[in-house]
């Protein structure tokens, strides 16, 4: 049993991630869509609105419809690869990352 929403809407996205058909990076090499984490969360909430089709193919990624859009805007004392002595530095290299692949508008604030 999942142990809180952000997880119980991971695996409301299993589903619609394991029939997203398989792509390939500019490499070659076969690309996995993430089953946990800001996308699989994203994807879950896309399920939950009801959408007939959360993930849809473009451009080579995987995007989902959000119907809010935010700017958001990260001041933190660490950023990876630039600052880094613990989870916050990695943390504040994905996320903001993941948010911008989902269609808000993130800026990282960093001394």
């Amino acid at each position: 049993s999942p142990s809180g929403p952000a997880k119980a809407y991971a695996q409301m996205a299993a589903p619609a991630i394991a029939a997203t058909p398989a792509t390939t990076g500019s490499d070659g090499k076969p690309l996995a869509l993430p089953k946990e984490g800001p996308a699989a969360v994203a994807a879950g909430r896309a399920v939950a609105a009801g959408t007939a089709n959360p993930i849809a193919m473009k451009k080579g990624k995987a995007t989902v419809p959000i119907e809010k859009k935010f700017q958001i805007v990260f001041a933190t004392g660490e950023v990876a690869p630039y600052s880094k002595t613990g989870g916050l530095g990695e943390a504040m290299d994905g996320l903001p990352v993941a948010l911008a692949a989902l269609g808000h508008r993130v800026m990282v604030i960093s001394p």
